[in-house]
């Protein structure tokens, strides 16, 4: 271990603690030390709190084959309530649990948009003869898939803080703690207007769920637009929210720009050749009249700019990849930019008539994020549709 008083040091810590009654090995990772006090005599002593990355119990354990049948449970964070839902996986059937408590929490949230521990996600793992690390792992990239789907559900970030491995025991009754982890992770508060409701929540899962595909969502940017889309559902500023949605939807637009192989207008060899002509006619027109040379390098700086496509343009030819309507929103693209440059430029969003307009844009523009998204999953059930505030086929939204 190594610390350095008034400087940023990462350190681990290794020992034993005690965990619900016995003395187990406890590996702590990337401490960082606040509000410290040393003590100097025949040895240093380093006195204060730390706050930590995560906390591993019975490390050793993940090394073992574990001949019995295992238990494990990932704790989450801020999934509201929901129908009971299960869903098939490669490692068996995944159930999605919640808190005794679940109402109360969820009041919590909504009320203080605070993130809370509400619920679990269990597997039951019969004896495979693998060691427990390499099961934990294929559990562990199950449930943070899982959670995507069940974040886009809600429109909330879900994530996993804890996740705990029982070994059932011989007679079948019970069972023993082999591995305990706890981490400090992303946690963000939002505020809950979600793509369904209590009584369809488990349809939805089901029908997201067998859509996810990791391939598609790495070329086309599911996990990453998953979470501009949910900050752009966060308790905030609605200015702050819009401009968040549209860098969703400029992402989600760029990966499909960059999957076409249509980013640009011209081919490179063929702008290069339009550029070259360009630059000489502008070369000629600034000694003409004495342009000065600071100028006349930002506007040839700005010639670059002319094989890009418009953020409108970008819009359509992804909506149109898709198969999505955007038609029936009541607002066009040329509003949200319009919107977008001007709260970018000014910080004010009143292009035209009030705050109302620009909730309307707001709504319009999270229901084609979330068109897209579901796009992606290949859904085809119902979901709730903000700007129509009612529930929707999906079907009735793709441009057949």
């Amino acid at each position: 271990m190594s610390l350095q008083l008034g400087s940023l040091v990462y350190f681990d810590i290794e020992g034993m603690a005690d965990l619900r009654g016995h003395s187990r090995p406890v590996v702590i990772r990337r401490c960082i030390l606040i509000r410290t006090h040393a003590s100097h005599g025949a040895a240093i002593e380093l006195e204060g709190d730390f706050i930590c990355q995560e906390a591993v119990f019975n490390e050793e354990s993940t090394r073992a084959r574990q001949p019995r049948r295992l238990l494990i449970g990932f704790e989450l964070a801020n999934v509201a309530r929901t129908f009971r839902v299960i869903v098939n996986t490669e490692l068996g059937e995944l159930t999605l649990r919640h808190s005794d408590r679940i109402a109360e929490l969820e009041r919590r949230m909504n009320a203080y948009g605070s993130p809370l521990v509400t619920s679990s996600a269990t597997f039951e793992v019969p004896p495979n003869g693998r060691p427990l690390g390499e099961v934990l792992k294929q559990a562990t990239d199950i449930v943070e898939k899982f959670l995507k789907i069940t974040s886009l559900a809600q429109s909330r970030w879900h994530t996993w803080v804890a996740v705990s491995v029982y070994e059932a025991s011989e007679g079948g009754e019970g069972g023993e703690l082999r591995y305990l982890a706890m981490r400090h992770t992303k946690l963000l508060a939002s505020s809950g207007r979600s793509l369904t409701i209590l009584a369809h929540s488990s349809r939805f899962i089901q029908a997201a769920w067998n859509g996810y595909s990791r391939e598609t969502a790495q070329e086309y940017g599911f996990d990453l637009a998953l979470e501009w889309f949910i900050a752009a559902n966060a308790p905030q500023l609605l200015e702050s929210k819009f401009l968040s949605a549209t860098t969703c939807l400029e992402l989600l637009m760029d990966r499909y720009s960059r999957e076409a192989g249509n980013e640009s207008l011209l081919s490179r060899d063929d702008f290069r050749l339009l550029k070259t002509e360009l630059q000489a006619k502008l070369r000629g027109w600034a000694r003409r009249i004495g342009l000065n040379d600071k100028t006349l390098v930002s506007l040839e700086a700005k010639l670059g700019e002319l094989n890009r496509r418009s953020y409108a343009e970008k819009a359509e030819q992804m909506l149109a990849f898709w198969n999505l309507r955007h038609d029936d929103l009541g607002v066009t693209i040329g509003q949200i930019v319009a919107i977008r440059n001007k709260i970018t430029h000014t910080g004010d969003a009143i292009v035209s008539g009030s705050h109302d307009q620009l909730l309307r844009t707001y709504n319009a523009i999270m229901t084609i994020i979330a068109r897209v998204l579901l796009a992606m999953l290949d859904y085809q059930d119902q979901y709730y549709d903000w700007v129509k505030g009612a529930f929707v086929n999906f079907a009735d939204v793709r441009i057949t």
